[in-house]
């Protein structure tokens, strides 16, 4: 009865190991020519995030299209990404600490989380695959265009966010309101909250009732899960065949 015990316990701490994955705080730095990606000006994506080493294991779900391609970053692995909020901010060549969450912090619903859309995340899912229908991969625009796919695209997600945004062919490709559901797990994207390093789930304000440690959030995709869980995961597996013969 006490191994059960043990056994169970052991099962319990393979599931929160990975969960624990989720609230991990990782570090990611806005790159490129611009200090954000080198297809952004104005408001808006692709932005161009560089992730940490502990972070990088994201980047094996990205396309090479959805990879900074236009500019050399060295060998410095990076990936294209757009927002989540309208009214948050990020500056150039900016580092900042990022949790990986299923929802934004803030959004139009204060402290406590607004969950990414079903539509934005088919949207943000297709263009990491790189087969997003109607965007123009090798020259996406900047966002500043109104006329270019990065300005549209950004435009569909802030909308489908409740972020003001517009809606273009983008939100058509998800039957307009129908994509403003949870996503709810149905398309492996996330978002990247991101802190200034050493503020995580500060929601302090100014005298001006600005947050002074929230930055934006920054969609992601995150499959599979990360080594070392799989590892524990393995680990499980191998106790579970070692009990089985011990039963016999």
């Amino acid at each position: 009865m006490k191994k059960k015990k043990m056994f169970i316990s052991f099962m319990a701490l393979v599931v929160l190991f990975a969960f624990a994955q989720m609230a991990m705080a990782y570090t990611v730095k806005l790159v490129g020519g611009s200090g954000y990606g080198p297809y952004q000006t104005g408001s808006g994506g692709e932005f161009t995030l560089q992730p940490d080493v502990t972070l990088q294991w994201v980047l094996n779900s990205y396309s090479t299209l959805a990879k900074n391609q236009y500019q050399a970053q060295g060998s410095t692995p990076n990936f294209q990404t757009f927002c989540v909020e309208d009214y948050e901010y990020v500056y150039a060549n900016g580092t900042y600490t990022a949790i990986l969450n299923t929802a934004a912090v803030l959004g139009n619903v204060g402290p406590g989380g607004d969950p990414i859309s079903v539509g934005t995340a088919y949207l943000y899912f297709h263009f990491v695959k790189g087969d997003l229908t109607g965007y123009d991969y090798i020259n996406p625009g900047r966002s500043g265009d109104i006329s270019s796919s990065a300005y549209l695209l950004q435009q569909a997600i802030w909308w489908l966010e409740g972020e003001g945004g517009s809606q273009n062919s983008f939100t058509t490709l998800v039957g307009g309101a129908a994509g403003k559901v949870d996503n709810n797990g149905t398309y492996p994207v996330f978002a990247l909250n991101l802190w200034e390093p050493g503020h995580e789930g500060d929601f302090s304000k100014d005298i001006y009732g600005n947050y002074l440690w929230v930055r934006q959030d920054m969609l992601v995709v995150a499959t599979p899960i990360p080594a070392a869980a799989w590892l524990l995961g393995s680990g499980l597996v191998g106790l579970v065949a070692i009990r089985r013969r011990m039963k016999k």
